[in-house]
């Protein structure tokens, strides 16, 4: 057990360096878990989500600052992410979910791999800062609801949707859009967390390790990434992603 406590604490900080300055950090503890533990998917994605919080307190202190027309796709939020829990932990069954897990993965890895184009997108934009008009408020509340739907019932490559969707309903700057994102993905993690603590899908001693090791990284994300590019890491847990998919796949 302590061999593997160790193991998701390394992973756990990559993780948090990943959510908060960039994306696809989640889909790290999760590919390790199934794969290299064996741990059935079903526990592992709750066990990732459960944990997936502390890895955006940072944004806590950016709620305050949140534009108005935020206001109601973050309610969005909190409601659609309530529905993926409640799917995945009263619906599906096991086989379902691990034999659903493969596909997933690849949709994540596609996400996680066409972030450098949506952030090419949002830079290409830099100069028009003004806020959205209400014209733009059903397109950020549907789709906010869509993606939390989806980040409840698994997450992986979430943040890279909500950055898309946020570029198309906005005229913000990087900065901004990465900001609210990281909000919108405080709001519908906390909802998961509370969510599944009580079905008796989450590993706690592994998500404890992972959430403090998620905060660590979100703190040492800005330091990280100037060491290592974001988007090598990304590529890794692309790369990892898809070879699990694979296995996971082969082995259902």
């Amino acid at each position: 057990m302590t061999g593997m406590l160790v193991l998701m604490g390394g992973v756990g900080l990559a993780a948090g360096v990943l959510n908060f300055a960039a994306a696809g950090g989640s889909l790290l503890p999760f590919v390790v878990m199934s794969v290299v533990l064996g741990i059935p998917p079903l526990a592992a994605n709750a066990t990732v989500l459960a944990a997936t919080p502390f890895s955006f307190l940072r944004a806590a202190g950016d709620v305050k600052d949140t534009p108005r027309v935020m206001r109601l796709p973050l309610a969005c939020a909190v409601g659609g992410t309530a529905v993926g829990v409640w799917i995945v932990s009263h619906v599906l069954t096991e086989g379902t979910f691990r034999r659903a897990v493969p596909v997933l993965l690849i949709i994540s890895v596609t996400f996680l791999l066409c972030f450098r184009h949506v952030k090419k997108w949002i830079d290409a934009r830099h100069g028009r800062t003004h806020l959205p008009s209400h014209a733009t408020l059903p397109t950020l509340a549907i789709g906010i609801t869509i993606t939390s739907m989806y980040a409840g019932a698994f997450g992986g490559g979430v943040a890279v949707m909500i950055l898309g969707l946020l570029t198309v309903a906005t005229s913000w700057p990087w900065d901004r859009v990465n900001t609210a994102k990281n909000v919108v993905c405080l709001f519908t993690s906390v909802v998961g967390f509370f969510a599944y603590v009580p079905t008796g899908l989450v590993i706690w001693p592994l998500c404890i390790v992972l959430a403090v090791t998620m905060v660590l990284g979100s703190f040492l994300g800005k330091w990280v990434t100037k060491v290592v590019p974001a988007k090598t890491l990304r590529l890794v847990v692309a790369v990892l992603t898809t070879l699990s998919a694979g296995y996971l796949w082969a082995s259902s």
